[in-house]
Order: structure tokens, then sequence, then C-alpha cells
């Protein structure tokens, strides 16, 4: 399980915590927080034993594919486009998410990740909770997040959308 982002009341962090405090009695469930930010040092004052805080990394594909098997990204607040969705998605990695803005456009629920109403708790949880049991369902939904993210602009072409955005001011 992890988080990527700055560590922030918007990007959803203390639902994250609350789901881990919720889930430290399972020894599978290891949460891994990477990013600074304004929240890091109070999250990190509840010291549990089932969180890892890395900081600010540069190469997160390599972390992606050392630590991670699902992407969190609680954020109670709309995002234009999370990056980091859909590097998990070029991954395969199962993606819960809440469900509004460019996250609601990134994931469809259930196909290739969850969707939880912000600061839901109790629906971060289950859904961990279902992706780790269910097998197939998470080799489901690893499986369409790699034929999903072949319909998606590469980063690149993001980058370049936004630059032409720009030019025309």
């Amino acid at each position: 399980m992890a988080f990527f982002g700055t560590v922030r009341a918007e990007k959803g962090v203390v639902t994250l915590i609350e789901a881990a405090k919720n889930l430290i009695s399972n020894s599978n469930i290891h949460f891994h927080i990477f990013g600074d930010g304004p929240q890091l040092n109070q999250l990190k004052a509840h010291s549990l034993d089932n969180v890892t805080y890395y900081g600010h990394v540069e190469n997160v594909d390599s972390y992606l594919d050392k630590l991670v098997d699902i992407l969190v990204l609680p954020s109670v607040i709309p995002e234009a486009c999370p990056t980091i969705i859909l590097q998990a998605m070029s991954k395969g990695i199962p993606v819960i998410t809440t469900n509004f803005g460019g996250q609601k456009e990134l994931i469809q629920d259930g196909r290739n990740g969850f969707l939880i109403e912000r600061n839901s708790i109790n629906q971060l949880v289950d859904k961990i909770l279902i992706l780790i049991g269910n097998k197939s369902l998470y080799d489901n939904i690893s499986s369409n997040n790699l034929i999903d993210i072949l319909k998606k602009p590469t980063i690149e072409e993001y980058e370049t959308l936004i630059e032409k955005c720009f030019e025309g001011e």
C-alpha cells in the first residue's frame, strides 16, 4: 500500500493514517508514505508499526516496482490529472482514490481500481481488504490497468498538451 504526494490535509493523508490504524492488526498490510509536506512530522508522531515514511523520492517508478501493490490517493480535493495514478496503472497496480475530479476520470470503479467518498476511512479499509482478499479480482484489475493505460496519453504527451495551452497566451 502506498501514497505518493505532498503530505498535507488536502491529499487525504489523515484518512490514510486512520485506515492504517484500523488495519494495524493485519500483519500483511503495510503502508508506505512517499512525500514531504506540512503534516509529515505530525503524522510521524503517531509512530505506527505498519507505516513507513520515506520523505521526498526522485525515482518513483523504482519504488512502484519494488514496494507497491496498491496505490492509495485519498485526496479531499479534486485533482486535475494525478500522474501518480497513470504511473501506477502503467505498472498494473490497482488504485484506490476519491470519486471526483481527475481521479474519477482515470479510475472506473471496480474495473481498474476503486473510488471512495472523501474522508471515508471505512470505505478505504473495505476496499483495501477486498483487494488483498481476492487475488482473482486483484489480478483482473491489474490486467485492466495495463490495457487501459494504453488508451491514455503518456506523461510526455500530457506535458506537451499543457505547454501548448500556455503557448497561446
